[in-house]
């Protein structure tokens, strides 16, 4: 008989204060028998030494609540030698009552089959006490051996459903949390993937200038040393090298999008941020920008993750705070772009959004991607605050150039974008 070691379990929603609640009525029960359990032995049964053998039922009870298997063994026993010794031939009360909170015990502890076992031997040595032969009681009462079975029979039954009950709440849980966790996985991968084409046009676009810009120097140049011709020659091999690499790269990534239609767009930046506030105040929602210090042209792909920061932040102010007024704050510094979109509390009552939380996974892939960092939380007025800090270097300023010829890297657009999604 195999024993559980761990404490009795409580309902998780059970306040703590009351958390223990059953172990307390166990040790109750525990000291009514060996309280009252010695008389009754004594008076009805004229057991002599009535003392010893309560306190040993009492101790079995108490006993269950930490290793119950070897409790409902020494229960048993208990009552076999003490009825064998005394001609007992029935479980005297205390005893039975003893016995059938052990088995209940064990039966919330331990597999069905196990506590299946403790109850067959139970039952066979209730249904065997009768047959003993003359004893105490002098008449052997059957029904009051049926009834002792039965009453073992309902508390073990008992006992497994619960503990089935408790199991099934916690496989469900378990379920969930796994379903979470892998759903939060997938809308992460799919950000991932989705920044990887955007980033990929942005970076195909500026080697494609460097290639096209690498054999323009190569012509413009009166007399060049041979050194510098092989240098452009490798520079522009080298980028048209990287470019198929990423032309690779993006077909694997809009794979699953083949059979999209959705039209090539132009990738947004901070400029075109007043048309996206201006789109969702036609959704009657109150939208405030401020920006402080200098605005500056920044590199791509801040300007791209900002925007896109800030349309995140924007939809879910429209999906979790209905009737909000929102803020969108951009402060420039000399080197970093702080983004900042609060929203006050939602003017009317909200209904929980599937993937809520998904949005802020997103935001924060694009700030950790350029070594920025993202704080979202509750602010004191009930509503919501989003904070990226982005490291914002200016761009460079594009340089005057010859006519360049034609470019060495053909793409099926003249300027490469994202698949907007």
């Amino acid at each position: 008989m195999g024993s559980a070691v761990a404490p009795l379990p409580a309902p998780q929603w059970w306040p703590r204060a009351v958390r223990y609640l059953p172990h307390a009525l166990v040790l109750a029960a525990a000291a009514l028998v060996l309280l009252t359990g010695g008389k009754e032995l004594a008076i009805y049964y004229r057991v002599d030494a009535a003392a010893p053998i309560a306190a040993a039922y009492a101790a079995a009870l108490a006993l269950a609540l930490y290793v119950p298997g070897p409790a409902w063994l020494f229960s048993l026993t208990v009552c076999a030698v003490t009825s064998f010794l005394l001609h007992l031939t029935q479980w005297p009360w205390p005893a039975l009552y003893a016995h059938a909170g052990v088995l209940f015990l064990l039966s919330l502890r331990v597999r069905a089959r196990t506590a299946s076992v403790a109850l067959a031997l139970s039952v066979a040595l209730t249904l065997a006490l009768p047959l003993a032969g003359p004893g105490v009681p002098a008449v052997s009462d059957f029904s009051y051996g049926y009834s002792s079975a039965g009453l073992f029979v309902v508390v073990v039954v008992t006992g497994v459903l619960l503990r089935s009950r408790r199991e099934a709440h916690s496989e469900a849980l378990r379920q969930a949390a796994a379903t979470a966790e892998e759903r939060a996985r997938r809308t992460v991968l799919e950000e991932r993937g989705r920044i990887a084409r955007e980033l990929h046009d942005v970076v195909a676009h500026h080697m494609s200038v460097v290639s096209i810009q690498a054999q323009v120097a190569s012509r413009v140049l009166e007399d060049p040393p041979p050194a510098l011709l092989d240098s452009l020659s490798a520079i522009r091999a080298g980028t048209v090298e990287a470019l198929g690499e990423l032309r690779h790269v993006l077909a694997l990534l809009r794979a699953e999008d083949s059979d999209d239609d959705t039209p090539y767009t132009p990738q947004p930046t901070l400029a075109q941020l007043g048309q996206l506030t201006d789109t969702v105040r036609a959704t009657g929602t109150t939208v405030t920008t401020e920006t402080t210090g200098t605005p500056r042209p920044l590199t791509s792909g801040v300007e791209l993750s900002a925007y896109r920061i800030v349309q995140e932040a924007l939809s879910n102010a429209l999906r979790h705070s209905p009737g909000a007024a929102v803020h969108v704050h951009l402060a420039y510094a000399s080197d970093r772009l702080t983004v900042e979109v609060t929203n006050t509390a939602p003017g009317r009552a909200t209904r929980p959004v599937p993937g809520a939380g998904h949005g802020l996974l997103g935001m924060r892939e694009r700030t950790t991607m350029l070594g920025g960092r993202l704080a979202a939380h509750p602010t004191e007025d009930g509503g919501y605050a989003v904070t990226a800090t982005l490291p914002a270097e200016a761009a460079a300023a594009p340089t005057a150039t010859a006519t360049a010829p034609p470019d060495p890297y053909p793409h099926p657009h003249p300027h490469p974008h994202p698949h907007q999604k």
